[in-house]
């Protein structure tokens, strides 16, 4: 079922390309890379777009959304590379993934493990 919380991010534009990926966590907030964001022109686009891979729409299309900037995390020096996107809606079914609230509810090493994958899709 957690499955279900894992997003890809598209650029806004024509070219909807695959930039990266990200997670819908509490809140709902769907948190991501810096630089996905950035890569995928953001700023420029007035977004990105976030594609819900696990649930498709009557006519077959991956559900899409617009999402922005909810959350830059730019309080820290130097910046994360994190930010939390927000969209107007999540496909029913979604689960969000927990977050620990406290220090003492969490389980173990905390772990990422990233790649760039070939721009050439």
């Amino acid at each position: 079922m957690t499955e279900t919380a894992l997003v890809y991010i598209r650029k806004a534009d024509e070219s909807k390309a695959f930039i990266g990926c990200g997670a819908v966590i509490e809140g709902p907030y769907i948190a991501t890379c810096r630089h996905v964001w950035r890569d995928a022109d953001g700023e420029a686009n007035g977004g990105v777009i976030v594609e819900f891979p696990r649930f498709q729409r009557e006519d077959g299309e991956l559900t899409q959304e617009s999402a922005q900037v909810a959350y830059a995390c730019d309080t820290e020096s130097p910046l994360p590379d994190l930010v939390l996107l927000g969209v107007e809606r999540l496909p029913p079914g979604v689960m969000a993934l927990s977050v620990s609230p406290e220090e003492r509810f969490e389980t173990g090493a905390g772990r990422i493990h990233a790649y760039i994958p070939s721009r050439a899709m």
